[in-house]
């Protein structure tokens, strides 16, 4: 074998590339540690990233949450009385409960799907137009169903905490106050 010969075999170039990987480490450029110093930057900014979204996600589910609380709140604190009677004729508290996640269900899905709507929508209209919005946004259609069953999951939830603090008094409780 020559290393200027026209004629080379397959087997030959494993040969002459670790003689050039050899040359180029000589020379003091290491391929292999600037790719893997490369890859450590790369994942570094990735957990940024993703900590970043992470913690976005959690401040917007926590005002959600908040939003969500104080709106049923006055629903029901409106409705103590209405809720004291029925505790105090025997409706059971499970009963009452069942009832206050129906309605924050209703309440929530109504507000939920427009605000969720008006958001997707708005996020395909900056997709199929701005390609630049393109890159920026990754909105396939599981994350679309797996973010609108957990917004309304997170309001049914806090919306029905109202609803069990007011519950969790004696009927006689809930009667003889009605600002609680």
């Amino acid at each position: 074998w020559k290393p200027d010969s026209p004629l080379r075999s397959h087997s030959d170039l494993p040969c002459k590339q670790t003689c050039r990987h050899q040359a180029l480490r000589d020379s003091g450029f290491d391929n292999v540690s600037s790719y893997k110093e490369r890859y450590e930057k790369e994942l570094a900014d990735m957990k940024i990233y993703m900590l970043s979204e992470f913690t976005s996600v959690i401040i917007w589910s926590l005002l959600v949450c908040l939003c969500m609380f104080f709106i049923m709140r006055s629903v029901f604190l409106g409705r103590v009385k209405e809720l004291g009677i029925a505790r105090a004729i025997g409706t059971s508290r499970k009963n009452l409960l069942y009832k206050t996640y129906v309605e924050t269900g209703v309440m929530s899905c109504f507000t939920v799907i427009i605000g969720y709507l008006i958001a997707t929508i708005g996020i395909q209209y900056l997709q199929v137009y701005s390609k630049q919005a393109a890159t920026w946004f990754f909105y396939p259609w599981y994350l679309k169903i797996a973010m609108f069953l957990f917004l309304l999951i997170i309001s049914i939830l806090s919306g029905s905490i109202s609803a069990f603090l007011i519950l969790r008094k004696t009927p006689s409780q809930i009667l003889a106050k009605y600002d609680i």
